[in-house]
């Protein structure tokens, strides 16, 4: 990956009004150069206002930033430009699922599939957003009450919480018995943070922006089956 990050990098600078600023932001930003990617993207974005990718690669930086209101605008002006743009669709999902408005997260998923009816990824989102049964948890301390009490198959753990570290959330759910699969779903999938994650016993380890479709597939498999 730094090796196409330098090839990147000097494609850009020999041309740069070429496209190539979408691979590198992005590249840039799954390594958690957070600055650099932004800096990448308003560049591109200057250079091609109306290209909704632009603007869906920008939305994602600041997603991972927390700044979610920017991102709403900038997903929000993708569609505006190109009203079936998937990623756009998805990533204002993944916002209104945050906040709960799981009606206007259904909307948007529905939108995606039609678009894009035979991505498997959009049509477990949309079943996830439409309802499927399970204890939720909003801090680290109510995760920590919530676990002996539900004994779960699967714990899907965020590791930005209001009140601390998902860490802790995995560590005591590891300690569990039985022991449930734990799955991280992170906006900052960093190597480093990976590896700690895997290392702490989680079994799977997804990137919330790039990867949040996958998240329904990963339960219904990992969870056993019901008799």
């Amino acid at each position: 990956m730094p090796d196409e990050i330098k090839t990147l990098s000097s494609q850009l600078a020999q041309d740069p009004d070429s496209l190539v600023f979408l691979r590198l932001g992005e590249l840039l930003r799954h390594k958690g150069q957070l600055d650099t990617a932004q800096r990448v993207a308003l560049t591109g974005l200057e250079r091609h206002p109306h290209l909704p990718d632009a603007h869906d690669l920008y939305a994602r930086i600041l997603a991972d930033r927390h700044d979610y209101e920017r991102a709403f605008d900038e997903w929000d002006m993708a569609l505006r430009i190109a009203p079936d743009h998937v990623g756009a669709l998805k990533g204002l999902a993944f916002l209104y699922f945050k906040v709960g408005d799981v009606q206007q997260a259904a909307a948007h998923l529905e939108a995606a599939q039609r678009v894009a009816p035979d991505d498997p990824g959009v049509a477990q989102a949309l079943a996830m957003a439409r309802g499927e049964g399970g204890a939720e948890a909003g801090t680290v301390a109510e995760a920590l009450a919530l676990l002996p009490e539900s004994k779960p198959d699967v714990v899907v753990v965020d590791m930005r919480l209001p009140d601390g570290d998902g860490l802790e959330v995995l560590r005591a759910a590891k300690r569990l018995q039985p022991q449930p699969t734990v799955v991280v779903l992170t906006n900052y999938a960093y190597d480093q943070l990976r590896s700690t994650c895997l290392e702490a016993g989680a079994d799977e380890f997804l990137d919330k922006r790039t990867q949040f479709d996958r998240l329904p597939a990963i339960v219904t498999r990992l969870r056993p089956p019901t008799l």
